[in-house]
Parts: structure tokens; sequence; C-alpha cells
């Protein structure tokens, strides 16, 4: 492996990793949504048992995922019924806690890190943790977008991949 990028993600879903998420989604507190994607978030591991309640529960939750859902709700929405959220890879993610935190220092590779600077899962916390660790990593994080930089602000994430490419 020549480089490694690591994008909207954590290396860890311990205790302090979730308190920051709680936190994060605070963020959203004043949107008409958010009740639901709460419910959504706590419905997630018990009542998404079929891709069609996973469908349902995504539908709830995903507003989070974005800066300014309700800016562009029916744009966002077209991209993202682009994707699937498939409920065979789903069931089959680790549930409980991880942490390789300290396996990052073990990686000897250019290493991109990039992040929405509103992810509220992946983020700027998280994100740091990665770039800290992982000697040489660059961190990059996007201004006005979420988890889902590649929606919300493309050419940023397209130009950071860019440069750390050539």
């Amino acid at each position: 492996m020549s480089r490694l990028v690591l994008y909207s993600t954590t290396p860890a879903s311990t205790e302090d990793w979730l308190k920051i998420v709680i936190a994060n989604l605070q963020w959203f507190k004043d949107r008409p949504w958010f009740a639901d994607a709460m419910r959504g978030f706590f419905e997630l591991d018990d009542k998404a048992t079929t891709q069609a309640e996973l469908d349902e529960v995504f539908r709830l939750v995903r507003p989070t995922y974005f800066a300014d859902w309700d800016g562009h709700v029916d744009a966002y929405a077209e991209r993202l019924a682009r994707s699937k959220f498939v409920y065979e890879v789903y069931k089959r993610r680790v549930k409980g806690a991880y942490d390789v935190r300290e396996q990052l220092k073990s990686l000897a590779v250019p290493t991109l890190v990039i992040t929405g600077k509103q992810d509220f899962s992946g983020g700027v916390v998280p994100s740091t943790w990665i770039a800290e660790r992982i000697p040489n990593a660059k961190l990059v994080v996007i201004e006005n977008a979420g988890h889902y930089a590649q929606i919300e602000q493309p050419a940023a994430r397209d130009l950071s991949l860019r440069d750390f490419l050539r």
C-alpha cells in the first residue's frame, strides 16, 4: 500500500467517542426533524431487522449526516437514493465498542484523514485522534460539511484528494 485515505471515520467506538457523538448531535436540537432522528438512532439495532426497516430508520436519521440538510432536502435525498445502506452489510458490522487508536502508530504510509466539520460521528475529534497517531498523517477538515462531504462539498473533498494523490 503506497497511500491511505481515511474518510469520515473513527478509530474508536468507546465511551469517550459516544460522549462526543451525543454532544455533536445537539447541533441539531432545534431542527424540526431532531426528535424523529433521535428515535431512529434508538431504534437502529432493535427495529432494523430487514432491509425495509433499515431504510425507514435511515430515513429518520439521515438529516444528521449533513451540515445543512434543511436547505437542500430534495437534492441530498436524490443523491442518497443512488446509494444503498445495505442490510446484509449492516448486520455484519461489529457491534459493541472497539478501539484501534494505539495500533495506528504502526502505520507507516502517507495518510490523508478527511472529515466534514459538522460530521457528528467521524468529525474533528475522532479524525484528530487518527491524524495525531499516524506518523506524518495530514488532516483535512471540510467546512460546511457533515458526514457526507462528497455530497455537500464535493469540490473541496475532491481537491483534498487530488492534492494528496499527486
